[in-house]
């Protein structure tokens, strides 16, 4: 019988490439989403859409009837839902918990749970690993964190496995027409050469931030289905790579150039920051929980290519715009 995984929040950005990932290698993938779209079936055909919006709807017969490998909850809320205080706390604590209570009813025994790194503030300094003390100045890293406290307390209460994926700055080529995720570098970037022909950066792009390709986040539901999950752990999704904003801007640009022939204005608002923030992901536990299958160095930088091919998207994808 083949694996079965249902990846909630299945439309974004994260969720879609997970479970268009999972499905190409043969997985079988229910994608919950909260309406089916054409685009996702074209897009992603092998994988199995069902519609549940997991705040106010009862669970869809077709969950009801099956008991997953692995559930991947990708619907948490985003930069942009967070900005809306209450709708992200409904999202990041109360959607989790109807989606991990269908899970128990239904006897999964893995859940992942789609954190932020921004549990641990923004401006990071110093080494970075799980042992961190969160240090939240946001609502959208406090949301999530919520969600882990929650899930924490329920995976004590049930034998349920619950891994809390804590990424960095996830870039990668949008999967779909309908992702709307312009607000992520270097996808704002990128949408913003082809709109406008320059670059807008409100700081001074000195920030430096860690990139991690979309790819990890797949390997990390890979990694969890050749394990027996016990309790509750928490596990940072990172890369090797950290650039400053401003470093990505110019690559954007050279892309720019190289494909279009033309010039691009890359427009610093401010000063500050006057310096780089100095950070360092540490990575031994990824490579324990991936057992050296992937390990945290060997990914490739894939920005320059990735910010090509999301230009040539773009372009294509004007309706979308």
């Amino acid at each position: 019988m083949r694996t079965l995984v249902v990846v909630t929040g299945a439309g974004g950005l994260i969720g879609g490439y997970v479970a268009k990932s999972l499905a190409a290698r043969n997985v079988h993938v229910i994608g919950v989403v909260r309406k089916v779209s054409p685009e996702y079936s074209n897009a992603a055909p092998d994988v199995e859409w069902v519609e549940w919006n997991i705040l106010s709807e009862d669970v869809p017969e077709r969950l009801r009837e099956v008991i997953p490998d692995l559930v991947y909850h990708a619907a948490t809320a985003n930069d942009i839902v967070s900005r809306d205080r209450e709708a992200g706390y409904r999202l990041s604590l109360f959607g989790t918990n109807r989606v991990f209570e269908w899970a128990k009813s239904v006897g999964a025994n893995r859940f992942l749970f789609l954190s932020t790194f921004q549990v641990y503030g923004q401006e990071l300094q110093g080494q970075i690993s799980e042992e961190t003390k969160p240090e939240l100045n946001n609502d959208y890293g406090l949301n999530h964190h919520f969600g882990e406290l929650f899930l924490e307390l329920r995976a004590k209460e049930h034998e349920i496995g619950v891994v809390a994926l804590r990424p960095t700055n996830v870039y990668g080529v949008p999967w779909c027409s309908k992702v709307n995720r312009w607000t992520l570098v270097p996808m704002c970037f990128c949408r913003d050469a082809i709109m406008h022909q320059s670059i807008e950066i409100r700081s001074s792009g000195r920030q430096m931030r860690n990139f991690v390709h979309l790819s990890r986040l797949a390997i990390a539901a890979e990694s969890a289905l050749d394990q027996d999950l016990q309790g509750f752990q928490i596990l940072n999704v990172a890369s090797p790579h950290q650039h400053s904003i401003r470093e990505v801007a110019e690559r954007v640009k050279e892309q720019y150039s190289r494909m279009f022939n033309s010039d691009l204005i890359i427009d610093i608002q401010s000063d500050e920051p006057t310096v780089s923030n100095e950070f360092r992901v540490l990575g031994e536990s990824w490579d324990r929980f991936t057992q050296a299958g992937s390990r945290f160095d060997d990914q490739v930088d894939q920005l320059s290519s990735v910010i090509k091919e999301t230009l040539e998207r773009i372009r294509s994808w004007d309706r979308a715009l």
